[in-house]
């Protein structure tokens, strides 16, 4: 008598070199067609499991590579922003070897199959590719200013990060697969993050309360490794433009900051506006409470700045 079920849906074949993943789902209403199609997405799914099941330690590692590349607070928040934008590469290559309906288990089921050195050489492929797009890069200029030639690099950053993201997939593919740094990503990456920490930030509130908020913003603004300059020196100036209210509520002290905040290049025109709200909350005074609301100001100050640059890609 013919087994229900074919052998691969309890026991998945196991060959060097290739990887398997068995997946399943439920006939509804009849519908074959979606129940055979959800089984295919399932074992994709399994299979993909398995493979970060066997690396997940050094995945976790390779992903903050482009991350950790930054100097500063500010540097690493830019960066992580550019890493999550960029999309998840698709794994190519896993391909469905034999499906089944069971209609006593009104079941469908799913065999798919992975080619561990053909997924490795194809992304081995997408790399080379990348870094081969690094070229055009190198040739901007070095004399003119610096927010014109992070405009022209700053796209750089999302390649970077889509060519993390191919080696976190060959990774999966190849735990023992190592891929060199190009020498051109390394130039680039370095005359950015030079061109990020040498950029110069212009600071100038306004508003009621703004003198006695300047030296906190200042001081935090610094900490996040911008360098704060002179108005006529900036290459970026932030206008905060906001007005401060103290509360006291059952023991507890309130600082409310709101307000707006306008970023705008050397030559005076605006690349970026956002709401500023903060809010400070202390248990012990009115100047904790408003140091802790001067901290999320400069939070959100950084933001923009970050949100400006990233608009320029």
């Amino acid at each position: 008598e013919k087994p229900e079920l074919p052998q691969w849906v309890l026991y998945p074949p196991h060959e060097t070199g290739l990887v398997y993943g068995v997946g399943s789902s439920g006939i509804y209403q009849g519908n074959q067609a979606k129940a055979i199609q959800g089984a295919k997405e399932n074992a994709r799914l399994e299979l993909l499991k398995q493979l970060h099941t066997t690396v997940s330690g050094e995945i976790r590692i390779e992903t903050k590579r482009i991350v950790d590349g930054g100097n500063t607070q500010f540097s690493r928040n830019l960066r992580e922003s550019v890493y999550s934008r960029a999309p998840m590469t698709e794994l190519s290559g896993i391909e469905v070897i034999e499906a089944h309906l069971s209609q006593t288990q009104k079941t469908a089921y799913a065999l798919v199959r992975l080619d561990r050195n053909q997924a490795k050489a194809a992304l081995h492929r997408q790399i080379g590719e990348i870094d081969a797009e690094f070229a055009r890069y190198s040739s901007v200029p070095t004399n003119i200013p610096r927010p014109a030639q992070l405009k022209q690099l700053l796209p750089a950053l999302s390649l970077m990060a889509k060519r993390n993201k191919l080696e976190e997939r060959l990774l999966l593919v190849s735990p023992q697969s190592t891929v060199a740094t190009s020498s051109r990503e390394q130039i680039i990456n370095q005359r950015i993050e030079k061109l990020v920490g040498n950029l110069k930030i212009g600071l100038l509130p306004s508003g009621k309360d703004a003198k006695a908020l300047e030296p906190g913003l200042f001081r935090h603004l610094t900490e996040k490794g911008l360098s704060i300059s002179p108005i006529a020196e900036a290459d970026l100036t932030l206008t905060v433009q906001f007005q401060t209210r103290a509360k006291l509520s059952h023991g507890q002290h309130f600082v409310f900051a709101d307000g707006d905040v306008v970023v705008k290049n050397a030559a005076g025109n605006t690349v970026n506006a956002v709401d500023a709200r903060a809010k400070g909350v202390s248990g012990i005074s009115e100047a904790q409470a408003r140091a802790k609301a001067i901290q999320q100001l400069g939070n959100r100050l950084g933001e923009a700045l970050q949100e400006s640059l990233l608009k320029r890609m």
